[in-house]
């Protein structure tokens, strides 16, 4: 037997709760895992109607960090910026206006842009 398709909802108002849950509910091989909403009196109608919340995962990147023709700036400086957590947090926060706080906040990076070009240099340049 396949897995079941997982659905999240973003969104408990009454249509939703009245309608598209118990409809998706009725399909075999649906699951409705997660609703979420910003007014969490509306979140707690529709508790016992999905799963328990267990984790959200966000891939998150800024386009210009990628750019690998961008030249060296301060924001690439440790020292200057630090590791660039800011974002964590303002990402956290946004999440948990959605589905309440978190037991626990974990954060993994990885540096896709290993060599960048001294922007300094770049304006000596002709």
């Amino acid at each position: 037997m396949p897995a079941p398709v997982r659905i999240g909802i973003i969104g408990a108002g009454d249509n939703t709760r009245k309608k598209h849950l118990p409809r998706l509910q009725a399909i075999d091989g649906v699951s409705v895992d997660v609703v979420c909403n910003r007014q969490e009196e509306s979140r707690r109608r529709s508790e016992g109607r999905i799963g328990e919340l267990l984790a959200i995962d966000v891939f998150a990147n800024c386009g210009a960090f990628l750019d690998t023709d961008r030249p060296f700036s301060w924001r690439d400086d440790i020292e200057l910026s630090g590791l660039n957590t800011m974002a964590l947090g303002i990402y956290y926060e946004a999440m948990a206006r959605w589905v309440g706080h978190a037991a626990t906040v974990n954060a993994n990076g990885h540096r896709f842009v290993t060599e960048r070009k001294d922007a300094d240099a770049l304006k000596a340049c002709p």
